[in-house]
């Protein structure tokens, strides 16, 4: 399991949701990665975006293959979590493959629950949609909150 990422005191993204549609093509990957790196970069989590946007390309490219047809890939954070989720329109669940060595396939789930600290699925009714695939990351604060008002430039919760 991937070691708790620390961020700031609250998350800094407490809250927040990002949606985007993909295109059934494999070049979705790289822009997975890049949206992923992207919105977490806009959220004051840079130490979460390499994990993340890896997680986030192997679901996709499970999706994907998977669905042939758009997906839709999702950021959330809130509760001290942060999610990435991919729904697809293949009604079958993922299914962690046992590879031999050398395989060059095979490995997306077993990275997925490696870097993440949780990772599911649950079928929808979403239109279009038949499943979703998500994975979660703990976010423990790591900076006192004076700390985080002096680098924020004043007060790190507002009120206080």
């Amino acid at each position: 399991m991937n070691p708790v990422v620390a961020g700031a005191v609250p998350p800094p993204c407490h809250g927040r949701r990002e949606v985007t549609t993909l295109a059934a093509d494999p070049r979705s990957v790289h822009a997975a990665r890049d949206y992923v790196t992207s919105v977490l970069h806009a959220w004051g989590l840079d130490g979460l975006a390499s994990d993340v946007a890896l997680v986030a390309s192997e679901l996709v490219t499970n999706a994907v293959e998977a669905s042939g047809s758009p997906v839709q890939l999702a950021l959330f954070c809130r509760a001290g979590w942060v999610v990435v989720a991919v729904a697809d329109s293949s009604p079958g669940h993922p299914v962690r493959a046992c590879t031999a060595p050398g395989a060059e396939s095979g490995r997306g789930l077993a990275v997925v629950e490696e870097l993440s600290g949780r990772w599911g699925w649950r079928p929808v009714t979403w239109p279009g949609m038949a499943k979703v695939v998500w994975a979660g990351w703990k976010i423990t604060p790591n900076v006192s909150l004076a700390d985080a008002a002096s680098q924020k430039g004043g007060d790190p919760v507002p009120g206080t």
